[in-house]
């Protein structure tokens, strides 16, 4: 029973911290590429745009679109129509993402401009539950809102490093 009970956290951990999931995945995959296939730093970039962007987007757009009470309860929200807005935010997040693992650096600047402008404007939301409602909830104090601040940091270095690496500066 203590092993079923430890899976079963496990995957609930998994399902409820996406993008947190996705960014260590993306940062391992990566560290792989580079360091035992000797491929380009660039990889960062497209691993970063395709899992914490383009997945997690995706996982985000999901439960915003078709799950919203088990979304607002995590969050803290009272349900808003406005729901579906952020979840069609999300989606063309996930799009930008996907996308971006193979596309042009022009094309994934957009996607990191996209993303860093809707995650710190989500922290910020997030920063303002907290300090005028006292939401504390996980869904709006917790790893997500961590990842909204550190994934366009990350997304911006690895950009910077492809640029550098690459010696490329399109649009």
């Amino acid at each position: 029973m203590v092993k079923l009970d430890m899976v079963t956290e496990i995957i609930s951990f998994i399902l409820s911290n996406i993008p947190l999931v996705c960014l260590m995945l993306a940062l391992i995959i990566s560290a792989f590429q580079i360091g035992f296939q000797h491929r380009s730093k660039a990889v960062l970039l497209a691993w970063l745009l395709l899992l914490p962007v383009g997945v997690a987007g995706l996982w985000a757009f999901i439960f915003h679109a078709f799950f919203p009470s088990i979304t607002d309860n995590m969050i803290g929200w009272a349900y808003s129509p406005f729901e579906f807005e952020v979840a069609m935010a999300n989606l063309g997040m996930s799009a930008l993402g996907v996308l971006g693992f193979r596309s042009s650096l022009g094309f994934q600047k957009a996607g990191v401009l996209f993303t860093a402008i809707f995650l710190w404007g989500a922290a910020v939301g997030h920063i303002y539950q907290m300090v005028s409602h006292h939401n504390f909830d996980p869904g709006n104090a917790g790893a997500i809102f961590w990842t909204d601040i550190l994934i366009p940091i990350v997304l911006i270095v690895a950009l910077n490093l492809k640029e550098t690496q690459d010696g490329i500066k399109d649009v």
